[in-house]
């Protein structure tokens, strides 16, 4: 079960040791520096001075905000700076530290837990097919919702396509099915996804082989959705290959392929871009090559699993040409050895994954990898953690928040928050070590093919 980013600010508090204290504000206010909640009266007067008053719900001016008074008789706290109107109705929460700071500690503890190899989330990355070193190529790492890492969108736009995808139209999220993996990318309307040209260098090692190019689309207009072969350029004149059209039929996953072109020696840039012909959507699952002789270097998308992967397996898939909607599915799969290396590329890191020896053809690649667990930018935002799991990261944050303000206060503060933060750190230990001994060997569980 996951937690959202409110639960472990919340749980920050708890392992601070101080009261946590949350509520609704009342209404009918009219000042935009105080806030009223009847709750508050079983605090005394002034006991609230200096703590962080934190909105979490609404649209204020000021997220965050200081207490100079509290009054208990009528349950008002006044705060500045002031809001531009005043905050009724609206959730809070009082806290002994600005919620930026609480959040930078948790999102501090986090990336240290997975540097460590205490904490760390566990998923499958499918790398599609040997001898086809196209990035990215079954669409899993997305930079936003609307960018899809290493490809390019002309003239329309693109969007990520789920298991569960929210509908514009209809205003809801929808369960859909995606082939062959659990993303897809869905062009709007007439327009092109081009891979960049940083990763088409490695299809570079294709010239002089004889290629088919295939890719799952899904649309529900014909002669809408194609994948193209495009050499020594990436405009129209430079396309020498496409697939078939998908057929049209609405709601159907299609493989459509586009066979047998000959690469010659001489080519300087080999590229793949999606297309759409007319105004109406078409999703990707996937597209790959097939024929590649030479190819040991797989570009690896990095910004997803920063230290490579676990382990590389394969297994053999054949594809049935006489049924466009026939899947995939894995039989037994082979270890594969490999090395890992990053390269640079102008102002871009490159994650490359390089094959001891060239494979046969046709073999997917599927990889174990150890991955950072999500930093959330928003309280509802879902962090991949148990309870356990939780309550570790909470207590280095806590830990962190208190050793960053033991240079501040009077002596008697100072020795305290020492004496908190150390035992917090050696429960820390504790709680790692305890939950180490099965982290190393944990099956993922979050296959993303």
């Amino acid at each position: 079960m996951a937690r959202t980013r409110t639960q472990l600010r919340q749980m920050v508090v708890d392992q601070l040791e101080v009261p946590k204290i949350t509520g609704t504000a009342g209404g009918s206010g009219s000042s935009t520096s105080t806030m009223r909640d009847n709750d508050l009266e079983r605090f005394g007067d002034n006991d609230l001075i200096g703590a962080w008053l934190y909105f979490s719900s609404g649209s204020p001016t000021f997220t965050d905000v200081r207490i100079t008074d509290n009054v208990q008789s009528t349950g008002i706290v006044t705060f500045r700076p002031t809001q531009a109107a005043a905050p009724d109705l609206l959730t809070y929460e009082i806290l002994p530290y600005e919620s930026a700071a609480i959040h930078t500690a948790i999102n501090e503890a986090m990336d240290e837990l997975y540097d460590s190899s205490s904490l760390v989330r566990n998923i499958w990355l499918n790398h599609w097919l040997t001898g086809s070193p196209i990035y990215n190529s079954t669409f899993e790492y997305w930079t936003s919702a609307s960018r899809v890492d290493g490809w390019t969108v002309g003239t329309t736009s693109v969007s990520r396509r789920t298991y569960s995808s929210y509908d514009p139209d209809g205003g809801t999220f929808v369960s859909e099915h995606i082939v062959p993996g659990q993303n897809a990318a869905r062009l709007a309307a007439a327009g092109t996804l081009t891979l960049d040209d940083k990763y088409a260098q490695f299809l570079q090692d294709l010239s002089g082989d004889t290629l088919t190019l295939r890719a799952w689309v899904r649309t529900g207009t014909g002669s809408n959705s194609r994948a193209q072969l495009l050499i020594d350029g990436t405009t129209d004149s430079h396309v020498v290959a496409s697939t078939d059209y998908h057929s049209g039929t609405s709601g159907k996953w299609e493989l459509v392929s586009a066979d047998g072109y000959n690469v010659a020696d001489t080519a300087t840039q080999v590229t793949v871009r999606l297309q759409n012909s007319q105004a109406a959507t078409g999703d990707f699952g996937a597209v790959w090559l097939e024929g590649g002789t030479r190819i040991r270097e797989y570009p690896f998308p990095i910004g997803l699993a920063p230290n490579g992967p676990d382990a590389v397996y394969s297994y053999r898939v054949a594809v049935d040409e006489d049924n466009k909607v026939s899947t995939v599915n894995a039989r037994r799969m082979d270890g594969v050895r490999y090395s890992f290396n990053k390269y640079k590329y102008s102002t871009d890191e490159l994650g490359v994954l390089e094959l001891q020896s060239t494979p046969s053809g046709g073999q997917v690649l599927r990889m174990p990898t150890s991955v950072p667990l999500t930093l959330p930018s928003a309280d509802a935002g879902d962090i991949e953690v148990n309870r356990v799991d939780s309550l570790l990261i909470a207590k280095m944050a806590a830990s962190k928040l208190l050793i960053k303000d033991m240079m501040h206060g009077p002596s008697t503060f100072r020795q305290r928050a020492s004496e908190r933060a150390g035992i917090l750190m050696q429960e820390t230990r504790q709680l790692a070590e305890g939950r180490g001994a099965t982290a190393s060997n944990a099956v993922p569980l979050s296959p993303t093919w």
